[in-house]
């Protein structure tokens, strides 16, 4: 499919923009400072009323922003952008993880600007990252004003996603504190996330307060939910999507961690989310206002590999209601229908943590991304137990998330276990489609220990990180087994060996495709 028509959408400038910067009052008795930027005449304010939009609620500093809020001031909207509490110039303490209390702040600046002369009351609110978890956030307290939020490129659980991947603790990634300026003039010290992570090695009510997958009952704004494939909260951005179910529209695009808008391929332009926030913020719908033509369907979503894509697709649902199911059966003969399953055996491999390279790393030297045309993974995969697919008639496309059931006993008392899809074409090139992770131990939930009984076969439920893949005709699909993937995971479990049963009532691979 071409470019989706509302990425084009557009209005002129209508306005100047003019900036100064504000005090915003909190409920608690401090303020938080910001720039807001008003549409102008010249360089004075227009009355308005216009209506309102906090951008990137972060705690990264607010001057970078300021190009971008006048982008919108000029397109008559009143913006506002904040140093958030103990960052920059508000004064406070910078609390590290997205507090209850950041929230009800986040709350506040809502109704303040709501409450301004100069806006009309109707408030959204969008951000990227760190941006993207306050807008879903601050939706759950319900502020009266809030219409609409445009979350990109956040995580569903901080806990799954950024601090302990399928229970083992995360390796890369730990520094994004690192860029936080202090209130004091200092910079954060990520040793504060090191300190809540052992002190908060499950689930628990610290967890649930942060966490977004407790917090979508509350939540009834309309959403624009966006993210990349190559994003290391692409599995959050869709698990928001589904959780916050007819409220929400999903893209999905070819992108990494970053401004969507500056993405080098099919970039998300602005113009897209302002198609959005039109139909919310200045009229009753796409159809009234300014005419904003918003997404035609549900998910938005860009089909990988690149360069070899059918691009954008258009689907009711991820996966779309017509998807089918792949059931496969590991066995010594490859990957083979379950109805092939065949003799019951055994293979054996050594859980390494020190496994990698990894799937997908951001904020680090050693980033990478599963399908850069130019990585084969062929020569570390070969390393792995693997079971494949004999090579596939015709082109098939997985769209959802695939689940790997494991039966398996372990040598040890725990062990880290790392599932990777991998596409092989026909000179045996490899590309790395997905991957999921399951620490032994936490095999029944990741609020408890449930120890592993040496030796005694078990099930272990593997969950891989959703995925829009083209399986071209003549590639292989090939399930890879490891105990690692650093650095994005701290090799922390002990080395164990797996015995993975095989063929009749044995392990299965659980794949989403599209019909054909």
């Amino acid at each position: 499919m071409a470019r989706p028509a509302f990425f084009d959408y557009d209005r002129p400038p209508r306005h100047g923009a003019r900036c100064r910067t504000v005090e915003v009052p909190l409920r608690n008795g401090m303020h938080l400072v910001a720039d807001l930027t008003l549409p102008a005449s010249g360089d004075v304010p227009e009355p308005g009323p216009f209506p309102g939009l906090v951008a990137h609620y972060t705690p990264y500093g607010r001057a970078g922003r300021r190009p971008e809020a006048a982008w919108w001031a000029q397109r008559g909207y009143a913006v506002l952008v904040c140093d958030i509490r103990g960052t920059g110039d508000s004064p406070g303490m910078f609390p590290g993880c997205l507090s209850a209390g950041e929230n009800e702040d986040n709350a506040d600046v809502v109704e303040w600007l709501a409450a301004q002369p100069f806006c009309t009351g109707r408030v959204a609110q969008y951000g990227q990252s760190y941006g993207g978890m306050a807008a879903l956030r601050v939706a759950s307290l319900r502020p009266p004003h809030l219409v609409a939020i445009v979350p990109q490129e956040a995580y569903s659980s901080y806990y799954r996603h950024t601090a302990f991947p399928g229970g083992i603790p995360a390796g890369a990634g730990r520094n994004w504190a690192d860029g936080v300026p202090t209130y004091t003039g200092g910079r954060v010290s990520t040793e504060f996330q090191k300190e809540l992570w052992a002190v908060h090695p499950l689930i628990d009510d610290f967890w649930r307060q942060v966490d977004i997958d407790t917090k979508y009952a509350a939540i009834a704004v309309p959403a624009l939910c966006c993210g990349g494939w190559l994003d290391v909260f692409r599995e959050g951005m869709v698990e928001n999507h589904d959780g916050l179910g007819e409220r929400s529209f999903l893209v999905m695009g070819p992108w990494t961690h970053g401004p969507l808008d500056q993405m080098e391929l099919e970039p998300l332009p602005l113009g897209a989310v302002l198609a959005f926030l039109d139909g919310h913020c200045t009229g009753d719908g796409w159809d009234e206002g300014d005419g904003a033509p918003g997404p035609s369907a549900r998910v938005t979503s860009y089909e990988l590999p690149r360069p070899a894509s059918h691009g954008w697709t258009e689907l009711d649902g991820f996966p779309p209601a017509g998807a089918a199911e792949l059931d496969l059966a590991l066995s010594g003969g490859g990957l083979l229908p379950a109805a092939e399953a065949g003799v019951q055996e055994t293979a054996t491999f050594v859980a390494d943590p020190s496994d990698g390279p990894p799937a997908i790393v951001v904020f680090t030297p050693e980033a990478t991304l599963p399908d850069d045309p130019g990585v084969d993974r062929r020569a570390r995969d070969a390393e792995r137990l693997g079971f494949e697919t004999g090579p596939f008639e015709t082109d098939v496309t997985l769209v959802g998330t695939a689940h790997l059931f494991l039966r398996a006993a372990l040598s040890g008392i725990d062990a880290s276990i790392v599932a990777r899809l991998m596409d092989y074409s026909p000179d045996g090139r490899a590309q790395e489609i997905t991957v999921g992770y399951l620490r032994a131990s936490h095999r029944e939930g990741h609020d408890r220990v449930v120890a592993v009984p040496k030796g005694e076969v078990g099930d272990l439920a593997v969950v891989l990180q959703p995925a829009h893949w083209r399986i071209r005709a003549g590639h292989r699909l090939r399930v890879s087994l490891s105990g690692g993937d650093a650095p994005a995971l701290v090799p922390d479990t002990p080395e164990s060996t797996v015995t993975v049963v095989l063929g009749e009532g044995g392990s299965r691979l659980r794949v989403p495709v599209l019909p054909g």
